[in-house]
């Protein structure tokens, strides 16, 4: 009996590898990250150039930027080239365009050719020029259109300082976070040591399976600590992947050492800035209102524009047989427009009473704001202070009741307490230190330094 060699299944055999390839390659593609190392200052230029924030403020400056360019039509003159072409059996129209065309003649008068003429065919090419002369409603409009454009140029800047302090502080705390985890990872090898030698002491007998166990205790609390940081440095990692614009698989290492300010002299005599951009901004804005009420006022003035034209006609697609020119000048005034004016005199001085109560509120909450800024800045180096004294007496604490555990001579619980309260100390001041800092960085964004 001969056997039958089977035949293998080569196209589901590829599918099947194609598919596992492809699971592989999905499952690889959503677990792996990308490794940026960055500085401060690299991270900064990032973020003027992928914000989002920043793009929309860069984008509305130019879109006011246009608007004003718009307004140079009140000088330049408008040049506009057409050409029509026209046919008609029209007794008017066709006497007409034959004078267009300069082509009639004596037998054109005949009173049954002119009241019967047949049809005609007219080919106009025309240049026509509108120059503006006197326009006093464009003219404020335009002014108005200029302070808006510098308003949004100090908007587009202050926006960009606000980012440069957002970038510092997101920075920091990432920073922040990984050296709370590098304090965590060392308070866990020390309870970890701490817990071993429990375990030898209680097999020695010179402490109890209680002991023991609240020495396990503290190492899972420690563990739990050490989650509990990673975890905020992905959320501190996601908050500045957002800032600089990038992808969400983007993990960002900080090329900078954790450095922190400890000297707020500097800012003992600083004062409130009555120039900063965005309260300049805002009195732009302002100017802007008042421009316009002006602007609809002048609508009330006459407009006087000057035009000519230059006209080619034929009775063939762009001939130019027979030209003709017209010069002019137009004064035109419109008396009444069914209070249209009126109403808009009334609803610009509404908004400009809007503006001037927006910016007083504006100012004085920024003062308010700043007032604080300086108290937080003294109030955060004072608990910094105060912070690192309590961080000191901590350690040394732990580090004498630790020799007195080593040698059978202090209690386990004193012990845990004594490296709790280290480790929270620790942490304190590490925070208070980046407290500190961001009062100090935002107190020089409020100065605009």
């Amino acid at each position: 009996m001969i056997k039958r060699r089977t035949k293998p299944h080569f196209k589901q055999a590829f599918i099947a590898i194609l598919v596992i390839a492809t699971l592989q390659g999905k499952g690889e593609n959503e677990s792996s990250t990308t490794e940026l190392r960055l500085t401060l200052e690299e991270a900064t230029n990032i973020a003027l150039e992928k914000n989002y924030e920043n793009l929309i403020s860069e984008a509305e400056f130019k879109s006011a930027q246009s608007d004003y360019r718009q307004t140079h039509a009140l000088f330049l003159p408008g040049i506009e080239l057409s050409h029509s072409a026209v046919e008609t059996n029209d007794p008017l129209a066709v006497f007409g365009y034959k004078i267009q065309q300069q082509n009639v003649t004596a037998v054109d008068f005949n009173p049954a050719l002119i009241n019967n003429p047949g049809d005609i065919e007219n080919y106009n090419t025309q240049i026509l020029i509108q120059q503006p002369l006197i326009n006093v409603n464009g003219w404020y409009g335009r002014s108005a259109a200029k302070s808006k454009m510098d308003a949004m140029r100090l908007k587009s800047e202050r926006t960009k300082d606000f980012l440069k302090f957002s970038i510092k502080q997101a920075y920091f705390s990432l920073q922040l976070a990984q050296e709370k985890l590098s304090v965590l990872v060392k308070v866990h090898e020390a309870t970890k040591a701490n817990y071993k030698l429990t375990e030898d002491n209680l097999k020695q007998g010179f402490v109890k399976e209680a002991d023991l166990l609240a020495m396990k205790i503290r190492l899972l609390e420690s563990e739990n600590q050490i989650k509990d940081a990673e975890d905020e440095i992905i959320r501190a990692n996601e908050g500045l992947s957002y800032l600089l614009g990038l992808q969400d698989n983007i993990h960002i290492i900080p090329k900078d050492n954790l450095s922190f300010y400890n000297n707020n002299d500097a800012f003992e005599t600083a004062s409130f800035v009555e120039n900063r951009s965005d309260i300049e901004a805002m009195v732009l804005a302002c100017d802007a209102r008042k421009k316009m009420v002006q602007s609809n006022k002048a609508k009330l003035i006459p407009n006087l524009n000057a035009f000519g034209a230059y006209n080619l006609n034929d009775d063939v697609p762009f001939g130019s047989n027979a030209d003709s020119w017209l010069v002019g000048a137009k004064l035109s005034w419109k008396v009444f427009n069914g209070n249209k004016n009126l109403a808009s005199i009334k609803k610009a001085n509404s908004e400009l009473k809007i503006a001037q109560n927006e910016y007083h509120k504006y100012v004085s909450q920024q003062k308010r704001e700043f007032k604080q800024a300086k108290r937080n800045v003294h109030l955060t180096a004072s608990k910094l202070k105060a912070t690192k004294l309590a961080m000191e007496s901590a350690e040394e604490s732990f580090r004498i009741r630790q020799n007195r555990f080593s040698e059978g001579l202090e209690k386990t619980s004193d012990v845990i307490t004594a490296e709790a309260i280290k480790s929270s100390k620790q942490l304190e001041y590490l925070y208070m230190q980046y407290q500190y800092s961001i009062a100090i960085f935002y107190l020089e964004f409020l100065l605009e330094k």
